[in-house]
């Protein structure tokens, strides 16, 4: 099987969007520009790989091709960081205690 390996560098810094979310729902190792808060969401250099420039992009995804074991690792890490925190669900309760609602009998986080 062929490994899922996403790329989403820039030539300009912005924040980490849903593409980055969505790469990892799917399992695909990620390979990303730096971005403000990364940290909050992955782990660099478990969950996906942190690159500054095209050069440092080049080698991360041949160093991914070249071990298909440690990108469907990465992948995966990726994968259950996601689901085990930045789903809808999560976010839902995170609004509703942040307007002081709390989570709803029986509703799943």
């Amino acid at each position: 099987m062929r490994e899922r390996i996403e790329g989403d560098v820039a030539d300009e810094p912005r924040t980490a969007g849903v593409s980055l979310e969505v790469a990892a729902a799917a399992g695909a190792a990620i390979v990303s520009n730096p971005y403000e808060g990364i940290e909050r969401w992955f782990e660099p250099g478990q969950e996906l790989l942190v690159v500054g420039d095209a050069e440092e992009a080049l080698a991360a995804y041949r160093e991914l091709l070249a071990d298909p074991g440690q990108a469907e690792a990465m992948g995966a890490r990726a994968r259950e960081r996601v689901l085990d925190e930045h789903t809808y669900a999560h976010r839902a309760s995170q609004l509703l205690s942040l307007v002081g609602l709390g989570v709803p009998a029986g509703s799943r986080a």
